[in-house]
């Protein structure tokens, strides 16, 4: 589904989040300074949809952009506009898991920064697909993979849970002591330094943005790049790659051979991590974490909860499932799915699993130690 925010309820966020730190960035400096403080600026919307949030935040950015670069409180409509273009291809980030909403988010920001005699603002770096809430750090990664990851859960054999959790802990304990962030590929500084040409090349002409493009796909495809999320892949699919006779084993080892993920021997691990849309901030995002991380976050506060709901699950699937007068009539109708519909039960069977990995990796990961519990 979809959700849009009122603007007036944008207005009061930025209100409260983005002109702050607008102010701390800007105020107290010279033009130069200021301007160039501005620019370097990053504002994130971690659940972007079509880009409502940072449409708004834009406009502020620009305009006070636009009012240090003329000295002027109420800037011409000519100076904005440019002002605009540079802020979208500078200071916006965002990331949703929809890929649609991803090429929305571009448009909704293109349409903000059209010049005429201009080509669109190149924004792949900056705009990007997949789950933001699931990924992992150079620093988590360096300590092997936690125990946690190896609790059974629906679908598991808690034999063979078990026997990858001993084989793990002897491996994170004898193996991992020696590792450093960068030897698990968490080299932030190289991957960083890689995107520099991206943000120094101009896209104000056609050339230039080809340019940029072909900058942006070679430091996508460096080895640097390539081995850093192959670490990180491994670390968090295993947490959600079923532990059971025959499939995959991913264990702390794993982790001093990244390199073999980029084989055909990691072609489950490869098709899960692109399942789950797992999203490692800072190998995505590498100039902002090394200076620290983004100024401002900015979008709707989170509401779902990690858990499966049938009835929303079936809504669109299977109407009768969906409208069972209460939750025992409903279970036994999917339980009935295994003989009539069994495309449709293994769909709820693994959709049930993926909710109850998301939920184990969010309470156990480590990832995010102030979460809430219960």
């Amino acid at each position: 589904g979809s959700y849009y925010t009122p603007s007036s309820l944008i207005s009061v966020l930025l209100d409260s989040a983005l002109d702050p730190v607008l102010a701390e960035i800007a105020d107290k400096r010279t033009k130069e300074e200021a301007e160039r403080a501005i620019l370097e600026m990053s504002v994130v919307d971690p659940a972007a949809g079509s880009g409502h949030f940072l449409v708004a935040a834009a406009h502020r950015i620009a305009k006070r952009l636009a009012q240090v670069r003329t000295e002027d409180e109420e800037p011409a409509p000519t100076a904005i506009t440019t002002a605009l273009r540079d802020v979208i291809g500078h200071c916006l980030y965002a990331v949703d898991i929809n890929p649609m909403a991803v090429e929305l988010c571009k448009v909704s920001l293109w349409l903000e920064t059209l010049e005429p005699g201009k080509p669109l603002t190149f924004l792949d770096a900056h705009i990007k697909c997949g789950n933001s809430l699931l990924g992992t750090t150079p620093e988590l990664i360096a300590k092997g993979i936690p125990d946690a990851a190896y609790d059974p859960i629906e679908g598991d054999d808690k034999a063979v849970a078990a026997a990858l959790k001993k084989r793990n802990r002897a491996e994170r304990d004898q193996g991992q002591q020696t590792l450093t962030v960068a030897e698990t590929g968490g080299d932030v500084p190289r991957l960083a330094a890689e995107l520099d040409s991206v943000e120094s090349t101009s896209d104000e002409t056609p050339a230039g943005l080809r340019q940029k493009a072909n900058a942006y796909e070679l430091a996508q495809e460096s080895q640097a790049r390539l081995l850093a999320l192959a670490t990180a892949n491994i670390w968090c699919t295993a947490f959600f790659l079923p532990k059971v006779s025959g499939a995959p084993n991913v264990t702390s080892s794993m982790l001093q051979h990244p390199r073999s993920v980029l084989g055909a021997d990691g072609v489950a691990i490869r098709e899960a991590a692109a399942a789950i849309g797992l999203f490692h901030w800072e190998y995505e995002f590498p100039r902002v974490f090394q200076r620290g991380g983004f100024d401002a976050v900015i979008g709707n506060p989170p509401w779902e909860r990690v858990k499966l709901q049938e009835k929303e699950f079936f809504a669109q699937r299977d109407e009768r499932i969906a409208a069972a007068r209460n939750a025992s009539v409903r279970k036994k109708l999917i339980a009935g799915l295994e003989l009539d519909n069994p495309a449709l039960y293994h769909q709820f069977q693994l959709a049930a699993r993926n909710a109850a990995a998301e939920s184990q990796f969010v309470r156990r990961s480590l990832r995010y130690p102030l979460s809430g519990r219960g």
